[in-house]
């Protein structure tokens, strides 16, 4: 009986040593984690950004890094740094008279055809 409490004894903490070992990410996935949120920090706000010159500012401001994060991640790979590689966007804001009356309207002069990059 004796030898038995000491197995359990002793399965519970191997248990408790490896499970939070089990839970962490290994550094594939955390990069893979990384790019996707950053991809996705930068898609909502390219999103926001014909209608709200902050975020246009904050898309922007979020290329230059991505890219740089990703010749570092693919810089021998010519073929994935072209197919991800993002270009800053011009957006501004026209003015247009209704009635008499200033209205502003967003307008996106850096996209063509719905090309985003």
């Amino acid at each position: 009986m004796r030898l038995k409490n000491l197995l359990v004894l002793l399965l519970l903490i191997f248990l408790y040593l490896t499970i939070p070992v089990i839970g962490e990410l290994t550094d594939y996935q955390k990069g893979v984690n990384d790019g996707l949120a950053s991809s996705l920090r930068i898609g909502y706000q390219l999103g926001k950004a014909p209608y709200d010159i902050n975020a246009a500012q904050q898309y922007n401001s979020m290329v230059d890094p991505f890219n740089t994060w990703l010749q570092a991640v693919f810089g021998a790979n010519k073929t994935a740094v072209n197919l991800f590689w993002m270009k800053s966007q011009v957006f501004g804001m026209n003015q247009i008279a209704t009635n008499g009356a200033q209205t502003t309207t967003p307008t996106n002069q850096g996209q063509t055809n719905g090309d985003v990059f």
